[in-house]
Order: structure tokens, then C-alpha cells, then sequence
């Protein structure tokens, strides 16, 4: 476990952090300048606290009371930045070895190289590698040098979508093979949910929220805070056709277009307010694929429109966005029968 109780003062803002992290797949989750970036620095001894305490299981790593502070090479974290910070004069192999030491611990060259599909690569020099190749020769170096704890500074945020999966994809899978912890500062939603297992949420330097990332953002989204990932559902995969796929969610079968996901995997899907109809009555001769019936619970106006939230389960509310002169026109009152009808075009993977 790593565990940090730190205090850092700067000109314009202070960073006030506590918290054990679990041995998992932790994110660090918040808007920029939340203190995300800082908070790694710190841990990894790169920034030195004015006052506090950082240990990793049973070592101190950093005690202002005990006049501690370990240098970042002794404190076997890994950090990989947002730059992959390669050295330009040496080959890829040679990248990767810099500073391999011997460790029982550590995954061995040979299986990093195949597990992040660096074997075309070694003979290059780093810098004639894509942006992407570069965050994968850097992690695989970071992974090299067998740290107990992985920190990683948003380091895909520059890497194009299909690449930063295969990237996670394969962390994730040392990660669980290999017990792995790691904090990984992000905030891309749909990378947290798909890959991480706990959650930290951080604003203005502070610890605000902590706990599972599908039930956080579901408490934000309720609370108002965001509208980007609104009717948020968790579900596994029944049926993959061709074309299309239905997936179940809390008794709720969802039909979506065709997913990149198997039977039985599990996958985040979001709809859009906008892009939900209600009707009163039971429609009839649509192509839309999902129609439920549910009850207005309540809404609220929101600038030029109004949110309508409908309790389609005991687990499952969805929010409708409507105009203002639709709340008369179909006569909307709370627990009023109402059907709910969602374009399957319309709902995405996350």
C-alpha cells in the first residue's frame, strides 16, 4: 500500500493530500490544475513536501518529522510522464535496458519486448519511433527497472485512440499478472472506467472523492457536476450479430450498433439526454430498437431547456432533455407513465 499525507505551498495554490492507495489499479482523477501532476512529483521525489509523510508498505519514503527524504532512485517507484524522455543516441533495446537491474521481480526483457510488441523496434533509435512507439518503449523501460509501485503521469494523452487501448490493454494485463500497483493520473473518463479499479478524485490540491469510478461518476452526474457522461450504464455483452449488439443492464436489454467487445465482457455505454424521446403513449412502427416504459420522477429547467429524469428500474434513471413548452404539451407530472425511446445509433460505447 502507498500511503501519503502531504502538505505543499506554492505562490498561487496550495496541494493538501491523505490517502492509502490499495494495491490496484488506481486513478488519479481531475480537471487540470487539480494538483494531479504534483501529487506524482512529490511521491516520486521529485518535488520535496514542506511537510508530511509518504511510505510504501513498511519504508518511509519521505518524513518531514523523522528528516527523511530518500532519493528518487531509492524509492522504487516507476514514473513515466507525459514525454517519454528517451535518450536520443541510444537504439530502442538500448533505452530499455538503461539501468535494468537484477531483480526475481521484475518481468524479463524478452517478455515486455512481446507483451508491449516492441520487437520490430529494437534495432531503431528511439527518436525515429511514432509518438506512440515512444510511450511504449518508455513504459517498457519503466517496467524494467521492476518498480514496487507504478506511477504514470498521463503519458497517452497525445497517442491516437486505438493505440492508447492497445496500450492500456497490455498494462493492464502485466498489471494483473505481475500484482502490479498502479496510479495513473487521468481525466478521461472512459479510460478510468474501462481500466481502472479504484478512483481518486482530486480538486484544487484537496482529496474530494474517493471509491468504485462506474458509482463516482454516477454520484456526479446526479449531483449536476457533469453532463458528459449522463445516463451512464453499466452492462455485459448478451449478443454480439452482425451489426448489432444487445446488452444487458440491470434487467434493461440495451440494442447498440455493432461493439468491439465479446459476449460476456463487460462495457460502459452513455445516452445522450438529447438524444431521447419521450411519448405518453405506447409507440407504435418505429425504427428506433429500444423503447421503455417508465415514470417521470421529476425535472428541473437548465438554461434554454428542461431535464427530465425517469425512473425506468429500481437501478436505473435516465435523463431526457426537452424544450420547455413539451413539459405542457404532454401534460408531464411526477409519476406519470411515460415511455422512453432511444435510437440505438444513438447510444455510445465509453
Amino acid at each position: 500500500m502507498l500511503s501519503f499525507n502531504l502538505f505543499k505551498s506554492f505562490s498561487a495554490w496550495q496541494l493538501r493530500l491523505a490517502a492509502d492507495i490499495p494495491d490496484r489499479f488506481t486513478a488519479l482523477f481531475g480537471p487540470s490544475g487539480a494538483g494531479k501532476t504534483t501529487t506524482l512529483h512529490l511521491l516520486a521525489g521529485l518535488l520535496q513536501p514542506d511537510r508530511g509523510e509518504i511510505r510504501l508498505q513498511q519504508r518511509v519514503l519521505f518524513s518531514s518529522a523523522q528528516k527523511i527524504n530518500l532519493p528518487a532512485r531509492q524509492r522504487r517507484l516507476g514514473l513515466v510522464f507525459q514525454e517519454s524522455r528517451l535518450f536520443p543516441h541510444l537504439s530502442v533495446a538500448g533505452n530499455l535496458r538503461f539501468g535494468l537491474p537484477p531483480s526475481s521481480r521484475a518481468l524479463s526483457f524478452e517478455e515486455i519486448v512481446e507483451l508491449l510488441q516492441l520487437q520490430p523496434l529494437l534495432a531503431r533509435r528511439a527518436t525515429t519511433c511514432s509518438g506512440g512507439e515512444q510511450q511504449r518503449i518508455a513504459l517498457g523501460r519503466a517496467l524494467l527497472a521492476a518498480p514496487e509501485y507504478l506511477l504514470m503521469d498521463e503519458p497517452l494523452v497525445a497517442v491516437d485512440l486505438p493505440e492508447r487501448w492497445r496500450i492500456l490493454a497490455a498494462l493492464r494485463k502485466i498489471q494483473r499478472q505481475q500484482s502490479l500497483p498502479v496510479l495513473y493520473v487521468s481525466h478521461d473518463p472512459s479510460m478510468v472506467l474501462n481500466f481502472a479499479e479504484h478512483m481518486l478524485v482530486v480538486r484544487g490540491g484537496e482529496l474530494v472523492e474517493r471509491g468504485d469510478p462506474f458509482a463516482l461518476f454516477q454520484k456526479f452526474v446526479r449531483a449536476g457536476e457533469s453532463r458528459a457522461l449522463e445516463n451512464l450504464l453499466k452492462g455485459k455483452v448478451v449478443i454480439m450479430g452482425k451489426g448489432f449488439a444487445e446488452i444487458e443492464t440491470a434487467g434493461l436489454m440495451v440494442q447498440t450498433p455493432e461493439l468491439s467487445a465479446a459476449p460476456g465482457e463487460t462495457v460502459y455505454l452513455q445516452i445522450p439526454a438529447a438524444e431521447i424521446l419521450l411519448a405518453t403513449a405506447e409507440p407504435q412502427g418505429l425504427s428506433a430498437r429500444n423503447v421503455w416504459p417508465g415514470r417521470i420522477k421529476r425535472w428541473r429547467t437548465a438554461e434554454h431547456h428542461v431535464l427530465v429524469e425517469v425512473q425506468i428500474n429500481a437501478a436505473i434513471n435516465l435523463v431526457v432533455e426537452i424544450l420547455p413548452l413539451t413539459v405542457d404539451k404532454l401534460a408531464l407530472e411526477e409519476g406519470k407513465k411515460i415511455y422512453v425511446i432511444a435510437k440505438a445509433s444513438g447510444i455510445r460505447k465509453i
